[in-house]
């Protein structure tokens, strides 16, 4: 009876350190930043049409600075371009681009990733 116990303890453990961690804790890496499989773009002039409703999230690849981040709807599009973007913004951005460089993820919303994964 014991090992029964000893069983489903650890067959219940699994499942809650599998299959309970939250989608926030999956889509991004140990950095902060987005996984590299919701990469979908970067450069300096950037245009990409979501595919479902999620958030975007533009980041200075090599310092981790998120640089803009946006909550949308399936079928609209983010752009950005330096020219967007305030002057003293525009200065950092620029000094940045010097070392680094743009880089856009798209993460889907959960409930939105679960269903098309089904």
């Amino acid at each position: 009876m014991k090992a029964v116990w000893m069983v489903l303890v650890m067959c219940v453990s699994l499942i809650y350190v599998t299959g309970c961690g939250s989608f926030s804790q999956t889509a991004f890496g140990p950095n902060g930043l987005p996984k590299e499989e919701y990469r979908v773009g970067g450069g300096l002039v950037i245009e990409y049409e979501a595919p479902q409703d999620g958030t975007f999230y533009l980041v200075e690849q090599k310092s981790g600075k998120f640089i803009a981040t946006q909550s949308i709807d399936e079928g609209s599009t983010f752009d950005f371009s330096l020219p967007d973007t305030d002057e003293d913004q525009y200065q950092d951005l620029t000094k940045s681009l010097v070392d680094g460089k743009l880089v856009l993820y798209f993460v889907p919303d959960p409930q939105e990733e679960e269903e098309q994964q089904q």
